[in-house]
């Protein structure tokens, strides 16, 4: 069923769990499993801690302040992801789709079903991740868009990834995709 924590102090979870749906209040969500999945939306109201490498899979993932995943690597795992503050680290941040089909846009330009503005780029590139990665080369993606009015540069080495073949999407670059001195992998493998 669904799940919903309505403190306003630390709740921490320590367990791989699934459930319908997850909601947190205001307080911190410490993630300290390896796993949370839910077949339906995941809520955080307040800031999110990650304590060992995590993987948040549901339907969608909404943020509503900022996370810490420290050393750890972080998955999202959606087909709609909504950011409202700095995502940090210095492990590797992965955002890929829940549904093979489900399109991806980078940039407040790019349109597309799982989309990250332009400031919500700016919220994961602000926290030092070793390296982002964005699509799936396994399962595959939908179409990969990049075009942001923006002139970020990431501060983290940067892959674009979609399976070749069947359920591997296109990747497009519309905008200037500057990455300074850290590595950029486009790849359809």
């Amino acid at each position: 069923g669904a799940i919903t924590l309505t403190t306003s102090g630390t709740v921490t979870i320590s367990n791989t769990f699934g459930s319908a749906s997850l909601s947190s209040g205001t307080g911190t969500t410490a993630i300290n499993g390896a796993s949370i999945t839910t077949t339906g939306a995941q809520t955080y109201n307040g800031a999110v801690t990650v304590g060992s490498n995590s993987v948040l899979t549901g339907s969608s993932i909404t943020t509503s302040s900022t996370v810490g995943a420290g050393s750890n690597n972080l998955t999202f795992v959606s087909d709609a992801l909504t950011l409202g503050g700095n995502v940090t680290g210095t492990g590797t941040l992965t955002i890929k789709p829940k549904t093979v089909s489900t399109t991806i846009g980078l940039g407040s330009s790019a349109g597309n079903t799982l989309n990250l503005s332009d400031t919500q780029l700016g919220y994961i590139n602000s926290g030092g991740f070793s390296s982002i990665v964005v699509g799936d080369s396994s399962s595959g993606t939908g179409a990969i868009a990049y075009n942001t009015a923006s002139n970020l540069v990431f501060g983290s080495a940067l892959t674009l990834q979609s399976k070749s073949g069947s359920g591997g999407g296109s990747i497009t670059v519309s905008s200037a995709l500057n990455t300074g001195s850290k590595n950029l992998t486009i790849s359809s493998s």
